[in-house]
Parts: structure tokens; sequence; C-alpha cells
């Protein structure tokens, strides 16, 4: 049996809100169930020809053989957390092309690296 459960939205702790989906889906001859976990991203897309349109964006996926998981809001919390991680790591490296365009070439520390 198929169950297919929804939440938006699932607040960060940064204030970005996102959908979180569980899918239960058949996945051989005996009783094997797989748990699909998906959290999407809302966001405003240009239309070709004007316009806007929301779009859900796919941002982390992962599946657990449902024998293994006692309680989903660890799993929700974990990929949240990892999405937070990567939108982190974005910005920083964003911020770090930037500062490299504004940099006068000088290298004033040394670092031990």
């Amino acid at each position: 049996m198929g169950v297919k459960l929804s939440k938006f939205p699932v607040t960060a702790p940064s204030g970005r809100q996102y959908e979180v989906t569980i899918k239960r889906s058949y996945a051989g001859l005996v009783d094997l169930y797989r748990l699909n976990f998906r959290v999407y991203r809302h966001e405003l897309r240009r239309k070709l020809f004007g316009g806007t349109r929301l779009a859900c964006v796919l941002v982390q996926e992962k599946s657990y053989w449902e024998t293994t998981v006692e309680d989903v809001f660890p799993i929700v919390q974990k990929l949240i957390r990892d999405v937070e991680a990567q939108v982190t790591r974005k910005e920083t490296r964003e911020a770090s092309y930037v500062a490299f365009d504004a940099w006068d070439g000088k290298i004033t520390e040394v670092s031990a690296e």
C-alpha cells in the first residue's frame, strides 16, 4: 500500500521554506517497502514570453528501507540541515568570487596552509 505525505512550509532556522514529501513504495516480491524523502524549494521563475510562475525545485532526495526507519522527524531535520549547509557553502563561494574580483593582487599575510 502506497502512502504519500507532504508538508509545506517546513521552515529552516535561516527562515527559508521548503516542501518535504515522504512516499512509501513497494520494492519487491515480499513485504519490502522504501521510504523516499524529497525536499523541494519553491521559487519564482520567469516564463519565456514574460510573466512568472511558481516552480518546485528538487534540492535533496534520500531513500531508506522502511524497516530501518523508526521516526521520520530526525531524517527530515537532517535533510533540511544538509540543504542549508549546501546553500551556505554556495553563498560563501559567491562572496569569495566578488572579493577576489575586488582584490588588488597583493599578498599581505602568509597563511600556514
